[in-house]
């Protein structure tokens, strides 16, 4: 079976939240965050060893199955 590639728009509490939660599942491979404050991110990023970080929305990702928004 092929992983699920995704990405996260929100690395809040709930984005961190949400990441720890998919790690746990084998099927999803998570290939980049998105936020405005970007210390956040790549704090988040190298934590969980999460590819890319971005500061603008993930429109240039082609390769992502789907994007969840976090609060």
């Amino acid at each position: 079976m092929r992983k699920l590639k995704y990405g996260i728009i929100g690395c809040g509490a709930f984005g961190e939240q949400h990441i720890v939660g998919m790690q746990r599942l084998q099927n999803v491979e998570l290939l980049a965050i998105c936020d405005t404050n970007m210390e956040r991110c790549q704090a988040l990023a190298e934590k969980y060893n999460i590819k890319e970080v971005l500061q603008e929305f993930l429109n240039d990702h082609d390769d992502l199955d789907f994007v969840t928004i976090q609060g």
